[in-house]
């Protein structure tokens, strides 16, 4: 098999975040938001007024300890570590500038020296950076996403993308052509390497 540059995601391809947020979120705040929810803009699921008061409350939890040392996924710790000898490794997360800071360390301590660069594209900001923009200034090859719209986005532009996981925001009987499903860190290594 070729080298490839290859961009992953971090949240919920990495570590576990969306299911993190929801389950504090409704402890701290006694609502009943459920994963499908996740990315739903309506104002009713999470119990506020205006989405400013959500995003705060989100964000309020980002910065916490607990969230900043939340622990990857052990697979992607296994797996990424085997692509690393074949291929070239980019993080190219959604996260915001905020959590730079954090997700290095994370990286450091998990991933060290497995990834050639961290970019934020700042995806819940008022100027976010389009993961199809990184991933073509950095001539990848292959994207791996849970996120259904960042997959076609970067699709669009003619890059192969991975689409990760079984999550209710990645669901999609039709998928473009370039978009393959891949169910987890096993499957992503079966790919993408030799033997």
């Amino acid at each position: 098999m070729q080298k490839l540059t290859i961009a992953v995601d971090c949240d919920d391809v990495i570590v576990p975040t969306a299911s993190l947020i929801v389950d504090h979120y409704n402890k701290t705040y006694g609502t009943s938001v459920e994963l499908k929810n996740l990315y739903s803009y309506d104002l009713k699921v999470w119990g506020v007024d205006d989405d400013a008061t959500a995003v705060a409350r989100v964000d309020e939890y980002l910065m916490s300890d607990e969230y900043q040392s939340a622990l990857p996924f052990v697979e992607a710790i296994d797996a990424l570590r085997t692509l690393s000898k074949q291929h070239d490794l980019h993080i190219i997360t959604g996260r915001r500038d905020f959590l730079a800071t954090a997700t290095e360390k994370m990286l450091d301590q998990y991933f060290p020296d497995l990834f050639q660069s961290v970019q934020y594209t700042n995806f819940f900001s008022d100027k976010p950076r389009s993961k199809s923009e990184v991933c073509q200034a950095l001539q990848v090859d292959l994207l791996i996403d849970d996120h259904l719209h960042h997959a076609k986005v970067v699709a669009d532009c003619g890059i192969r993308v991975l689409l990760f996981g079984d999550y209710p925001w990645n669901t999609s009987s039709d998928l473009p052509a370039l978009i393959e499903r891949v169910k987890d860190w096993p499957a992503v290594v079966k790919l993408l390497t030799t033997s």
